[in-house]
């Protein structure tokens, strides 16, 4: 109980630390042809650590396919203007305009459900804004890895002839007592061509952008993109510490810091020395406490302050959530322990478990603000009371049209008990009209699902058919429910129908997990 409450009380003074922030409004305009009618939406990742990202302001593409946006912002962010599956990413400064064009995509037989990233047209860009720094910079960034990479994936991977010889060697040595090398392996093992081209393409960028008197944004975003670099070259893990993690700022919100942190801890929590790997079982299997997983690093030499541990350690376990050695409810409990003293990684700590839990079976279904057949506001909480099948479909996907076929037929078996849904995800919405005059004898009632421009991100869809089961009490009975074809289908249906909510949320056992 104390701890929810300490929990309580940091989610309360990360609230009042959002409110009490100057913010200053970033307004953006331009055109999206090709999307007339259809939700624009800015994202926001709420951190660029958990993947948790949420919607800040929404719009309508007009019919002259124009659009006219703002949202509020107090420091730089990286958001993403979205329409319906296809989105571009924009470095948002408080305070600017911005006009752009938003590119159609091709259109193809073949949909993609997942996110599509596309390059958003900017328009009179000044040189010195950040997005066309960071644009030449990537472009800059891309070239050389295109040109110079083969000098260090030739003598590293692993069908190369410098490996096969070093293979060779180990197998041919038979002193068991031989001295070991100090130096760093990695460093031994790189070759010295892509070290000085390393080193040539970090002064040459030097000397191109140090004059444009870059916003600090862009400095920390060239370092450790440039970081990334040297760590790949075979810089000793100490040193690559010291000189670019330790006894500084976090600058949690910068992509390329972001990118570089992981990658410098990633497999932090597996693959260890039996001796540390058992810690780390205990600490999160057993023990079930951050600060006891932390603490099992204090002798670490490259995670010697107690801030960047606690990061790594949530990231960490972030990345082994679905590794089947480690208990997924001993995370989720882990990732609701707050700190002592860090609301800013309580934060990422709680949108970590919020992205990982999500839509997960035995949490109430998300709120959706859809539209039905004849065009008024739908949501599920409208039918709070009755259990709910609800099937996700496109009528540009054959096989969720088929599958909405055979839901007819159970609809009637279990009229009275279980209420049934189809949600059209069709891009627009004159395709879920004409579906629907073209099949009038349908008993099925129909709702608009990108009536709601968040709805993919906050039910984690990934494809078309998919289905949930929803009970009474508008929790999540079944998060991937089987399709009305299935042979399990009537048994889950009959389960959600005839037994109460609190016998079907039975106790979990290790083999739930």
């Amino acid at each position: 109980m104390f701890m929810l409450k300490r929990f309580g009380s940091t989610v309360l003074f990360l609230l009042l630390l959002t409110l009490s922030a100057e913010a200053e409004t970033v307004r953006i305009s331009g055109s999206a042809p090709g999307y007339e009618g259809r939700k624009l939406a800015i994202i926001l990742p709420v951190d660029e650590f958990s993947g948790f990202r949420q919607l800040l302001a929404s719009t309508d593409v007009r019919d002259d396919a124009s659009f006219q946006i703002e949202f509020e912002l107090k420091e730089i962010r990286r958001v993403y203007i979205h329409i319906q599956r296809i989105e571009a990413s924009l470095y948002a400064v408080p305070g600017s305009s911005y006009t752009c064009v938003f590119p159609q995509v091709a259109k193809s037989d073949f949909k993609r459900f997942d996110r599509s990233e596309v390059d958003l047209q900017l328009v009179d860009l000044p040189q010195d804004d950040l997005n066309a720094l960071i644009r030449r910079y990537n472009a800059d960034y891309t070239r050389f890895i295109a040109e110079h990479f083969s000098d260090f994936a030739a003598q590293e991977y692993r069908g190369s002839s410098q490996y096969m010889s070093t293979l060779q060697e180990r197998r041919l040595k038979v002193d068991l007592f031989a001295k070991k090398n100090a130096k760093d392996t990695l460093q031994n093992a790189v070759a010295p061509e892509f070290e000085r081209w390393v080193k040539h393409f970090c002064d040459s960028m030097e000397s191109v952008y140090s004059g444009s008197n870059p916003s600090e944004f862009f400095q920390v975003y060239r370092e450790f993109s440039e970081a990334e670099l040297f760590l790949l070259k075979g810089m000793n893990r100490v040193q690559f510490y010291n000189q670019y993690i330790r006894s500084r700022a976090l600058p949690l919100n910068n992509p390329a810091f972001v990118s570089c942190f992981k990658l410098y801890y990633q497999n932090l929590l597996t693959g260890r020395k039996s001796e540390l790997q058992a810690k780390i079982v205990k600490a999160i299997n057993a023990d079930r406490s951050l600060q006891i997983l932390t603490d099992v690093f204090l002798s670490d030499s490259t995670l010697q302050s107690s801030r960047i541990r606690r990061l790594a350690c949530v990231n960490g376990l972030k990345d082994v959530y679905y590794n089947k050695s480690f208990d997924r409810s001993a995370i989720e409990m882990m990732l609701r322990q707050p700190s002592d003293n860090d609301p800013e990684l309580d934060s990422i700590a709680a949108h970590s478990y919020a992205q990982l839990t999500r839509c997960k079976g035995g949490t109430p279904f998300p709120e959706l603000v859809l539209t039905d057949e004849a065009q008024e506001r739908w949501s599920v909480s409208q039918l709070a009371g009755v259990p709910v099948y609800l099937y996700f479909f496109a009528t540009w996907s054959p096989n969720s049209l088929k599958e909405l076929q055979l839901l007819e037929r159970w609809k009637e078996k279990f009229q009275g008990r279980v209420e049934f849904i189809g949600v059209s995800m069709d891009d627009d919405y004159s395709d879920f009209r004409k579906y629907l005059e073209e099949h009038p004898k349908q008993t099925l009632d129909f709702v608009y699902g990108n009536a709601d421009p968040f709805i993919q991100e906050k039910l984690k869809l990934k494809a078309v058919p998919h289905a949930f089961l929803i009970d009474e009490r508008g929790f999540i009975a079944v998060e991937i429910a089987p399709s009305p074809s299935d042979a399990k289908f009537e048994a889950a249906l009959n389960q959600l129908a005839i037994a109460p909510a609190d016998v079907r949320q039975k106790p979990k056992t290790w083999k739930d997990h």
